[in-house]
């Protein structure tokens, strides 16, 4: 039996990267990505319904430390934009980026700031027996991945997170 993504680079590469962007980051609940707007979209659960002051405080900090730090990096970006959905006592905040402008760098100060800003209220589900080696290893192949994947077209994806495993889906059959 042959693997049906052997015939597309393209996709095997974004699947590797959402499973090492969720393995490396358990903050993060889901990703998606878009392919007309070709954006990468980084879901976070909370155990807190956010009030609507709440997130427009938490989306000028975001924004404001993304485009600093993208400020240093020298990079303007085409898209960055929150979202929220809640669901009684849960929100989903949802991170929105282009994907010729991200980096991992990038997505560990996002995953710094909304930790910090929320604490036990992120939901998270931590892989007790990683090492930071294995930590270290999975940021340079996000860093690689992003890296090559900046300019090539992405597929309609989803991932996340359920028990303990990784799974990543194309969203609109092969």
């Amino acid at each position: 039996m042959t693997n049906q993504f052997q015939k597309d680079d393209g996709i095997n590469d974004s699947i590797e990267l959402m499973i090492s962007i969720l393995i490396r980051y358990p903050e993060i609940n889901m990703i998606k990505t878009d392919p007309k707007t070709q954006e990468i979209i980084f879901s976070f659960l909370l155990k807190k319904k956010l009030t609507q002051v709440e997130f427009f405080t938490l989306q000028k900090e975001l924004i404001k430390n993304i485009e600093t730090f993208l400020f240093i990096q020298n990079k303007k970006p085409n898209s960055i934009r929150l979202q929220l959905q809640s669901y009684g006592d849960y929100s989903f905040v949802e991170v929105i980026r282009d994907f010729k402008t991200i980096s991992q760098r990038e997505i560990s100060l996002l995953i710094h700031l909304i930790s910090s800003e929320f604490g036990t209220y992120l939901l998270t589900e931590v892989d007790e027996n990683q090492d930071l080696e294995d930590l270290k290893n999975q940021e340079k192949i996000i860093d690689d991945l992003l890296t090559r994947l900046q300019y090539q077209r992405q597929q309609d994806l989803i991932g996340f997170r359920e028990a303990g495993k990784v799974m990543v889906f194309q969203k609109n059959g092969v």
